[in-house]
């Protein structure tokens, strides 16, 4: 896949991104993080090397659910946020 460089940073992310909103799970359901670990570990395999998640998606838990499934994943994969405090 595809790397652009972010500006002068020399961080290089690939041309699409990985969301991390439908990794959280419904309201009424428990997260699993053996399937947010097997859906990031097929995107890295796909050249994948960032997801995008965002404080908006609370309702989801997807950014407790990431913590808990990143320390598992190999080092060099990127993630991106955006905050919007009480904004939607």
């Amino acid at each position: 896949m595809e790397l652009r460089s972010m500006g002068t940073s020399g961080v290089k992310l690939s041309t699409i991104g990985l969301g991390g909103y439908e990794l959280g799970p419904e309201p009424d359901e428990t997260p699993d993080p053996e399937t947010a670990r097997g859906v990031i570990e097929t995107a890295i395999r796909s050249g994948v090397n960032w997801l995008d998640t965002s404080e908006n998606y609370l309702e989801t838990r997807n950014e407790s659910l990431i913590g808990t499934v990143l320390p598992q994943i190999d080092d060099g994969f990127l993630i991106t946020s955006k905050v919007a405090p009480g904004g939607g």
